[in-house]
């Protein structure tokens, strides 16, 4: 409503995703104010043009002899039990990540303050950033839990802007986030984008893989890497990982089935080869991994 008050203006509009990809259907109201679509580049073309770099998307299942989603009453339970506070999928992903180097920028995604702080708990050493302000209960609980130490800072809107700008110039190397990071933040140095958030949608997966598809600021090589899980311990949860793989098949994205021996992580299966249209469309097919 208030950008069709521009009524003279010339307008575009560049967006990373697709019309149709918003799942309200809401497509429609960009369509009234920018008109149709003019132009459009595959991912594969975009990184020839050097606009983005390469992705490549390393999996690891994550299976446990029980399914802690059994008996959830609704979604919201049944993230919380299978997702935030599930210690076997925090411990898998904080032994992934702990591989890397200390130089490398890691950026682990989240979708709730209380997984934050369940991972923070797994790896003291990253940085929390969320824009919820804690009420006073729920930091005792946390601390009662372990998950995080009396010493941690407060987060407000100014530290939130310090945690962001370090990051950005690089002085900052691992950070845990919400969808505060989501969108609107350019991250040109990050290595390695985790999503620990479990999510589908045809514009998270793109958006939020898209942190760590920017080019360097010093051009230097650089292959943008996501990490994410197959959660093969509960159908519901699988189905979403799947969903995921799909979302990423798209793009022809590079997509490698990991395995880890003695804490070290090693290639199991290659899933799809980067610009291979024959192997993304292929994968459409299959509903699981």
């Amino acid at each position: 409503e208030r950008l069709a008050r521009y009524r003279y203006a010339k307008v575009f509009m560049f967006s990373a995703n697709r019309i149709g990809d918003r799942s309200d259907g809401a497509d429609f109201e960009l369509r009234g104010v920018f008109g149709e679509e003019l132009s459009h580049i595959t991912y594969q073309e975009a990184v020839k043009h050097k606009m983005v770099v390469p992705m490549e998307v390393r999996w690891y299942n994550c299976s446990m002899p029980n399914n802690p989603c059994e008996g959830s009453k609704d979604s919201t339970a049944r993230k919380r039990n299978g997702i935030w506070r599930n210690k076997v999928r925090n411990k898998l992903i904080a032994s992934v990540v702990n591989e890397f180097k200390d130089d490398d920028q890691v950026l682990i995604v989240v979708d709730t303050v209380e997984h934050a702080m369940h991972l923070k708990k797994h790896l003291p050493h990253f940085t929390l950033c969320y824009g919820k302000t804690l009420e006073m209960k729920e930091r005792k609980r946390y601390e009662k839990t372990g998950c995080i130490g009396p010493d941690e800072p407060f987060m407000d809107f100014a530290r939130r802007m310090r945690i962001k700008r370090k990051f950005e110039r690089g002085t900052l190397k691992k950070v845990i986030a919400t969808g505060v990071w989501n969108r609107g933040v350019d991250f040109r140095n990050l290595a390695v984008l985790v999503r620990a958030d479990g999510k589908d949608s045809r514009i998270a997966d793109t958006q939020i893989p898209g942190r760590v598809a920017r080019t360097r600021l010093d051009d230097a090589p650089k292959t943008g890497i996501v990490i994410d899980f197959v959660d093969v311990f509960d159908d519901n949860l699988a189905e979403r990982s799947a969903r995921r793989r799909r979302g990423y098949a798209r793009h022809q994205w590079r997509q490698l089935l990991m395995r880890q021996v003695d804490g070290k992580s090693t290639v199991c299966r290659v899933l799809i080869a980067g610009g291979d249209v024959s192997a993304a469309t292929k994968t459409k097919q299959k509903k699981l991994f």
